[in-house]
């Protein structure tokens, strides 16, 4: 009997194997205990009694656990109660970004499945503890918190910082942009650090936070600008050097009061300056420097200008005078006109004289007559 009833505890799936243990130690006691009685009984009833007292005692030694299919179903209850509070754990732990609560989630999702397959396919019930506690575990182990979203502040604004360093580096660097534009280029990255920064700060998860870095970068890169290319600058700035040499010597030959020589010096000067203006624009590494060589070779044409001075007439002596050096040189002094231009001024003098002495002389013919 006591055998029969080691076997039935040690082939109950339902026990566990501690329980196996304690129920079969259970059963050797109630022998050790039922064979004492009957050694100990005077007469045929006393050993009756022993035998029965003994095999009742050996008999309740067995002690069949919940049946295998409740166990497994709460084991599962029990998984699925854990792999919530975890998928709720992760979904609410702002540490992790969007993708990051995806991925967990569905790491959970499979420790379940697979924790729910493993009890159900245990045989016995530390099959199913076992499958149980493994099960948790894997659960369990889906939820990895992210950094600190203080850390993570902390790292962004590092990152903001050496983009913005490195963009105003650039800035700087750029032979492209004049002093005034790298200024304020300079101004729009720390204008955007400052607001990216305070982005990063005002952020209350992981995914703001990333927003916040990725939207900064993005606004402090775009606080460069490059401009026209050194080359292509000075290609412009010696088409304004030779636009201006052109307007002077423009001015320089519709000047009637300057002479041919006067105007061949003035132009051919010009045309040194520009030729020396855009040499200086050949030699220039940067913006600032091709326009202040465009500044300086405008200034230098402009001055090799020098208007002509016209001449009044403002007595008959300076009349006779102007004519008399008109005729021996056969041009009007210092008044940058050609010889014949010069010719029919002269004309037109000697007409005005003659016209004025005339009128003299009838004047002074009435006075006498009047006498």
């Amino acid at each position: 009997m006591v055998y029969s009833s080691i076997f039935l505890a040690n082939e109950d799936p339902s026990l566990t194997t501690d329980e196996k243990k304690a129920q079969v130690a259970n059963a050797d006691k109630a022998l050790s205990d039922g064979q004492a009685a009957v050694n100990a009984a005077t007469d045929a009833d006393g050993v009756n009694q022993s035998v029965a007292n003994g095999k009742t005692a050996i008999d309740a030694a067995h002690q069949p656990g919940t049946n295998l299919a409740d166990q497994k179903t709460a084991a599962n209850t029990d998984l699925q109660k854990e792999h919530d509070a975890v998928v709720k754990a992760i979904n609410e732990d702002p540490s992790l970004t969007t993708d990051e609560k995806k991925a967990q989630v569905a790491n959970a999702d499979k420790a379940l499945s697979d924790g729910q397959a493993a009890v159900n396919a245990a045989t016995d019930a530390d099959g199913v503890n076992s499958a149980l506690a493994d099960g948790k575990t894997a659960i369990d182990a889906a939820h990895k918190p992210g950094t600190s979203v203080d850390d993570q502040k902390t790292a962004a604004n590092t990152d903001l910082q050496k983009e913005h360093d490195a963009v105003v580096k650039a800035i700087n660097e750029d032979p492209s942009l004049t002093t005034d534009e790298r200024q304020k280029q300079v101004a729009d990255a720390d204008k955007a650090l400052s607001d990216g920064q305070a982005a990063v700060n005002a952020a209350t998860d992981a995914d703001g936070v990333n927003s916040a870095l990725a939207d900064g970068k993005t606004a402090i890169d775009a606080a460069h600008k490059p401009g026209t290319s050194v080359d292509d600058q000075k290609t412009a700035a010696k088409k304004k050097i030779d636009e201006e040499a052109d307007r002077i010597k423009r001015q320089i030959d519709s000047d009637a009061n300057l002479s041919l020589e006067e105007k061949n010096a003035q132009k051919a000067a010009v045309d040194r300056q520009a030729e020396n203006a855009k040499s200086k624009i050949d030699s220039a590494n940067t913006a600032d420097e091709i326009n202040d060589a465009l500044r300086s070779g405008i200034i230098a044409i402009d001055a090799e200008y020098i208007p002509g001075v016209q001449k009044s007439i403002q007595n008959p002596v300076e009349v006779h005078s102007l004519v008399s050096v008109s005729n021996n040189k056969n041009e009007l002094p210092n008044t940058g006109y050609s010889n014949n231009r010069s010719n029919s001024i002269v004309s037109l003098i000697i007409s005005t004289f003659s016209g004025i002495m005339l009128m003299l002389g009838v004047s002074k013919k009435r006075k006498d007559n009047g006498k």
